[in-house]
């Protein structure tokens, strides 16, 4: 949050953006996408937190933007650029909002804090207008810290956050009708900022991860079977633990990632195995410390990914993933222009990419614009990157093949398509490689000039009885010497 308000929480992201292609690459592959929809930042007067999720059958990406904290506008990525979709969502003043699919209807709900109203109101939009889901303020005082899922089983919306009315935990279920509290009113013992929900995708429990103050500060996570129950001890962290986030990998396995506040913000993950935390990979690289951390996993291979931010890059953004050994960078780091405030991190549920939402703090620039709404997209570079020698005919061709790195898809021939530098290509077949993908093309690049070519594949994969399009795009894929 911002200066007037009460910290910095951002709840979970599932988060994905395609990009525009120009013919000829602006940046090398493995390297960070700054421009996605054309621009650097989708808001310059982005005043409040934020998240995207995909449209569960189009995988789309959408955004809600809160703008000069009184308006929420979503929005929709076509692939060129970020379009409105219905009306602004506006109050006196306004913040996280978090953004969620309803997996049944595909329609999106937004929660968001109302601080005109002092409660927490969740809509949806119906295809032509915002809708109340049950009544207009569904918490009995303010609410942060706010973590919305929808159950994968039931497809009720969860709503979990910091009641401002009692200092603790809460969490709420929409029934169809009403919102019902999940447990008690209040289920943690001691004062809590901290709060992130995550559905077991085995049971479709829900479970939280918060920082109890009735134990020191340190990190809790409970689950719910019924009643609320501590997943393993009830103090996992060291010592008082700030910014936690948890998710599942595909395994069912429960992951954490939090700042143990008293060992000079060191940043931890932890996952329950054995029947017990035990940590993954720690320290974080060579970072001494790292806060807001946010964690995912790629869908193909199940590696868990980390972005954070730390001071000792100027309060900028670094992505690690863990190789089963060491957390290493994804990109460089502190890829982002200015300082980094909140922060999201997804994969494409198609393309595996990640990509990352946040708010860039500019205090140079002129108030009330210091706050800079961006998403990046990770753009993974083809295994290999084919260089081939300038023909000044024609009708010059070669056989090419290229390896997609973790995309480990269902697909065929027939379904899918590759332009070069925006050029279409013979495909000539189609193969599965371990988690990739290998693409071989006849490339007919007659008097193309020297230089680097980007590359853009359309294909459908089947998704169990679905079949879904989707694009993956790689810079300097192609080098034309």
């Amino acid at each position: 949050m911002k200066n007037h308000k009460i910290g910095i929480i951002i709840g979970g992201l599932a988060v994905g953006l395609i990009l525009s292609i120009a013919l000829k690459a602006q940046a090398a592959g493995d390297a960070w996408e700054t421009t996605v929809g054309g621009s650097a930042y989708l808001s310059d007067t982005s005043y409040g937190e934020t998240n995207i999720a995909y449209h569960p059958t189009t995988h789309d990406p959408y955004i809600a933007v809160v703008d000069l904290a009184s308006s929420i506008q979503l929005k929709h990525f076509d692939g060129t650029s970020w379009e409105n979709v219905g009306s602004s969502v506006t109050s006196g003043e306004l913040d996280e909002v978090r953004l969620a699919f309803n997996p049944i209807t595909n329609q999106p709900y937004l929660a968001y804090w109302d601080i005109t109203i002092h409660k927490v109101v969740v809509v949806r939009y119906d295809g032509s207008s915002w809708v109340d889901v049950g009544p207009h303020g569904i918490t009995d005082s303010d609410g942060t810290s706010l973590s919305f899922a929808f159950n994968p089983g039931t497809g009720n919306p969860y709503l979990a956050y910091w009641d401002h009315g009692n200092d603790k935990s809460a969490i709420k279920m929409f029934n169809g009708s009403s919102w019902e509290n999940v447990g008690p009113t209040s289920f943690t013992d001691g004062d809590t900022y901290y709060t992130s929900l995550a559905f077991n995708p085995a049971t479709n429990e829900p479970y939280v991860a918060i920082d109890d103050e009735a134990n020191g500060d340190k990190l809790r996570v409970i689950k719910y079977t019924g009643s609320w129950e501590n997943v393993g001890d009830a103090g996992i962290s060291s010592g008082k633990a700030t910014h936690v986030n948890m998710a599942f990998d595909e395994n069912a396995v429960p992951y954490v990632v939090y700042t143990e506040k008293d060992l000079g913000k060191a940043l931890k993950v932890k996952k329950f195995t054995g029947g017990a935390w035990q940590d993954v990979g720690n320290p974080m690289g060579d970072d001494p410390s790292g806060e807001v951390g946010r964690i995912a996993f790629c869908p193909s291979t199940n590696v868990p990914y980390v972005a954070y931010i730390t001071d000792f890059v100027g309060n900028n953004i670094v992505v690690r993933k863990y190789n089963g050994d060491s957390w290493e960078l994804v990109g460089t780091k502190g890829f982002n222009t200015s300082e980094a405030i909140d922060l999201d991190l997804s994969f494409h549920p198609a393309t595996n990419e990640p990509y990352l939402a946040f708010e860039d703090y500019n205090p140079s620039d002129s108030s009330p614009i210091y706050y800079h709404l961006a998403a990046y997209k990770f753009n993974k570079a083809v295994s290999n990157r084919p260089a081939i020698a300038y023909k000044n005919k024609k009708s010059a061709k070669k056989n090419v093949t290229f390896t997609f790195k973790d995309l480990k898809i269902t697909t065929k021939k027939a379904w899918v398509k590759v332009w070069l530098g925006g050029k279409k290509q013979k495909v000539r077949s189609v193969k599965k490689s371990g988690n990739n993908l290998k693409v071989a093309l006849r490339v007919k690049y007659g008097q193309w000039a020297q230089g680097n070519y980007n590359l853009r594949m359309q294909f459908k994969k089947k998704v169990g009885k679905h079949t879904h399009t989707d694009n993956w795009r790689s810079l300097n894929a192609l080098t034309i010497n």
